[in-house]
């Protein structure tokens, strides 16, 4: 009599989940069930049979990099849309194929609007356990980082207007004892602080917010896209590891702009809940950046003159993309 458990294997939060349920029962053995995918994160390669045991070209690896380096997700803020339950909304979009929640809070002094606060977080977690993403638009983080981990959540970002390196270490040593993400958010008026530069390590997640914080539903702040490309190209220098994330205004129009910039999660709050068909909304904003990355993988291919040959062992991916792209006559022709 056996206690199972079904995962994905290649999700780290239904691992962690997982051990700790199995953790916590003591009067049967557990078996953890973790189904993977060989080759994830390369779409031609991805549980096809011609590549298991096959070394890809040597002149196609540096696009396969590419292609796990421009691995995005899609965080839709549930402060968004009609004041429905919160609850529904999660279970909507995770329907939908969100692969993070984005979570608000807001609390009144340092934005003006009042969301909700940790222990609505707290009361949410039990639903799902895709990644909480908590961006933390609070005055004094640092007093109440605590709530916030109990709460839950697997990511907490803190604004950089709101802490200096001092307090940053505190809340830095707080979130990494409980084994937690830590993200900085910057204003579209503020550039990240040079002190932040020490941690770029332990940073997991830095949000760019491309409209001012407080309001759901803002247009896109056009400039915002140069500012992430600099603010990419920065943190490669620097050996950066982590995510850019975009967060106002991002939408079908806008999600390649930040992509193509380095953004690699994209926060959607009106773009998703402001349709009728959330799973529509959803696929529209992964298609668009999939047109994007496919876009680039193609111009890396040129680089490498490799261009048949990547197309040849793509076509199936490159088909849903072909018209946007403007290969159709190419793919016909291969």
């Amino acid at each position: 009599n056996w206690n199972v458990i079904e995962i994905n294997g290649h999700k780290v939060e239904q691992i962690i989940d997982a051990l700790n349920k199995a953790n916590e029962i003591k009067d049967k053995p557990t078996i953890i069930i973790a189904n993977t995918v060989k080759g994830n994160g390369i779409k031609h390669m991805a549980n096809n049979p011609q590549w298991h045991g096959k070394a890809p070209h040597n002149l196609h690896i540096p696009l396969l990099i590419e292609e796990l380096e421009g691995e995005y997700m899609i965080a839709p803020s549930i402060i968004a849309g009609e004041k429905e339950n919160y609850e529904e909304k999660i279970k909507k979009v995770e329907r939908g194929g969100a692969d993070m929640i984005h979570l608000d809070v807001m609390d009144g002094i340092f934005v003006p609007n009042l969301t909700f606060l940790a222990d609505t977080i707290k009361k949410l977690r039990p639903i799902t356990n895709i990644p909480f993403d908590a961006h933390l638009m609070i005055e004094k983080p640092y007093d109440h980082i605590e709530e916030y981990i109990n709460a839950g959540c697997d990511i907490i970002t803190i604004h950089a207007e709101t802490c200096d390196n001092e307090k940053f270490c505190y809340i830095l040593e707080k979130v990494m004892s409980a084994g937690i993400s830590l993200g900085i958010a910057i204003n579209p008026q503020t550039e990240l602080p040079e002190w932040t530069f020490s941690y770029l390590n332990d940073i997991d997640v830095i949000i760019v917010m491309s409209v001012n914080p407080g309001f759901s539903g803002q247009k896109f702040i056009p400039d915002i896209t140069s500012k992430i490309s600099k603010l990419n190209m920065t943190l490669k220098r620097k050996g950066y590891k982590g995510y850019i994330e975009a967060d106002g205004g991002i939408d079908a129009s806008t999600v390649q702009r930040v992509y193509d910039a380095g953004a690699r999660i994209m926060v959607a709050g009106s773009a998703v809940f402001s349709n009728s068909d959330i799973n529509t909304a959803i696929l529209q904003l992964k298609h668009k950046t999939n047109v994007t990355l496919e876009r680039n993988l193609l111009k890396k291919a040129d680089e490498n003159s490799t261009r048949k040959d990547w197309i040849i062992a793509r076509k199936h991916i490159l088909i849903p993309v072909a018209n946007e792209l403007g290969i159709e006559d190419e793919l016909n022709r291969l």
